[in-house]
């Protein structure tokens, strides 16, 4: 076994063995939830657990370690809330009464993690090292991708992504979720929390756990995620498949496309008016804008049932390509611009057409855009109804209905004085409904931590009408960054820990060195020491090994890394 005496269980990085981690900041001098596993505990004297990572209704998450590989992982144990109990000695009795569905779910959970660990090869798995039955529980060991979650990616680098960027990102994970429905699995809970963006520049997907939980009223805690999950999620009548997870990754590209996510499902269902601002239907190829429409579709027979139905909706057909126009000259055109109006009277005829139109319409740009305004039939066939059918008409009394006001939140706080931050406000679905929101400017501040709202234009409590535009004054963090030491990094892992940091793009410079007494192909040093306190407007140049090692050197390199250790 190797020491871990330095690694800090909040982060497991090696910090020295600090009580409290420079790194991230984990305490291990505060006592933990009782509830919980003690950070510290060994698993089969392998796994080292540490801090809890995430909690929902099938049981706990927590970072670890795992000291064969020497490697990150999640350690995921299965204690249900309302059904498990934690005994002094950290193993897990059953609640009187609870037995049946505390047993139903372990046997789910124990499946799920089998089947997870055969999928392995899917490229945006997180592959499962085993899966362990121990102290009246059941854990499964997941390798760890460092990275940071898809919502906080986004709320990083401007709010949302074009689809050429998303594209590359997103196709790999709508493979993957299709391995994983022909293998049984419906994963139930797709959205931007649970999606990570790792340094290796893809994404990858987490929280795979058991179906009850994924489904509000069930007999565990529930944990969905608004705005993501599909309606058969909230309905009784309606029952989950693969088309759920259509709904949620739809709604979650919908997401990085558009910058803020669909209404919530059983909104939708009294009210659906879901609309694209024009600036992103101009920018947004018109059978993506098609795919999510069909696929976002709210009642379950109406949507896009597979994944490899999606990724060919999200495919460019030959009607889709830019064509070449007469006289002569080389001008090209979209085939949906230059034949929209056309293709719709063509296709008309045809009921599958129809479905389709009736999808697109969700989203209003199109109604707008395509057809006009349209106004009030006078030559209808049914009569509208004349005035005294109504009662007689006061002169006096104005027509113009009365507008409702509503009472601005302090954006900057919570209840509990707990400081907000911008991406939870914007994505407030009740919010989203009333106010619109625009960042005025961005301002560096040591009190108020990356993200966080510093001032809003309009003040807290003060009545305004619907669609007023609130902007914030939002907080860029400290204006000074530590330099990290990227050195045995690869480029790309380098490039996306100094973005997560909050380096500018366009300040990052690769360079290459020769060194082959190092490893190639990966970064060597800095411009800047590393720990260096620098402005995030600094110029960084990474050196990078550009020395290619051969098969009859491979051994001398090996033999020189290891006598460095």
């Amino acid at each position: 076994m190797n020491n871990t005496d330095r690694l800090c269980l909040g982060c497991m990085n090696d910090n020295g063995g600090e009580k409290i981690c420079p790194i991230c900041g984990y305490d291990s001098t505060k006592p933990c939830d009782e509830t919980t596993l003690t950070p510290g505990t060994w698993i089969k004297e392998r796994y080292l657990v540490g801090r809890v990572f995430e909690k929902n209704g099938e049981g706990i998450t927590y970072i670890g370690w795992d000291n064969l590989n020497n490697n990150v992982v999640y350690v995921k144990e299965y204690f249900p809330q309302g059904l498990a109990i934690r005994n002094k000695n950290k193993s897990v009795s059953i609640e009187e009464g609870k037995e049946y569905d505390f047993n139903n779910g372990i046997m789910q959970f124990i499946e799920i993690s089998k089947k997870m660990a055969d999928l392995d090869t899917l490229p945006c798995v997180m592959p499962v090292i085993e899966t362990i039955e121990l102290g009246g529980t059941a854990y499964s060991i997941i390798k760890a991708a460092a990275g940071i979650t898809l919502r906080e990616f986004l709320l990083r680098n401007g709010g949302n992504l074009k689809w050429e960027q998303a594209k590359p990102l997103f196709l790999p994970l709508i493979v993957t979720l299709d391995g994983m429905h022909k293998a049984g699995l419906v994963h139930g809970g797709i959205s931007p929390e649970t999606v990570i963006v790792g340094r290796d520049g893809k994404l990858h997907i987490f929280g795979v756990s058991i179906p009850e939980i994924r489904i509000a009223g069930s007999e565990f805690a529930s944990q969905v995620f608004p705005g993501f999950a599909a309606i058969e999620q909230y309905k009784e009548e309606f029952v989950m498949g693969t088309h759920t997870d259509v709904y949620s990754l739809a709604a979650t590209l919908f997401r990085t496309l558009i910058g803020n996510p669909p209404m919530a499902a059983p909104e939708r269902l009294e009210r659906d008016n879901m609309s694209i601002p024009a600036k992103f239907a101009e920018s947004i190829p018109s059978y993506v804008l098609s795919a999510l429409a069909n696929a976002l579709q709210i009642l379950p027979e109406n949507r896009t049932r597979t994944m490899e139905d999606f990724r060919a909706a999200l495919t460019p057909k030959t009607s889709d390509a830019p064509v070449r126009t007469g006289g002569g000259e080389n001008n090209i055109v979209s085939a949906v611009n230059a034949n929209k109006k056309y293709t719709i009277i063509a296709a008309a005829a045809t009921a599958i057409f129809l479905l389709l139109i009736a999808a697109i319409l969700v989203f209003t740009v199109f109604k707008d855009d395509i057809f006009g305004k349209k106004e009030p039939d006078v030559t209808s066939s049914v009569s509208a109804p004349s005035v005294s059918s109504y009662g007689d008409v006061d002169p006096n009394v104005s027509d113009e209905p009365i507008e409702r006001t509503y009472d601005v939140p302090d954006f900057t706080k919570n209840e509990k004085g707990e400081l907000c931050k911008y991406g939870d406000v914007i994505e407030n679905v009740d919010y989203n409904q009333i106010f619109k929101f625009s960042i005025k400017e961005t301002r560096f501040s040591d009190k108020h931590p990356e993200g966080t709202i510093i001032e809003q234009s309009v003040a807290a409590g003060q009545k305004v009408k619907k669609e007023t535009e609130i902007a914030f004054v939002v907080s860029a963090g400290t204006a000074e960054i530590k330099l990290p030491n990227l050195a045995g990094k690869t480029d790309v892992e380098a490039y996306i820990e100094l973005l997560e940091l909050g380096f500018q793009a366009d300040n990052i410079e690769f360079v290459d060195k020769y060194d082959e007494t190092k490893e190639p192909q990966r970064i060597i040093d800095t411009d800047i020491a590393a720990g260096t306190k620098v402005s995030r407007f600094a110029k960084i140049i990474v050196y990078i090994n550009s020395y290619e090692e051969t098969a009859s050197d491979y051994d001398t390199f090996s033999s020189k890394n290891s006598s460095s250790n």
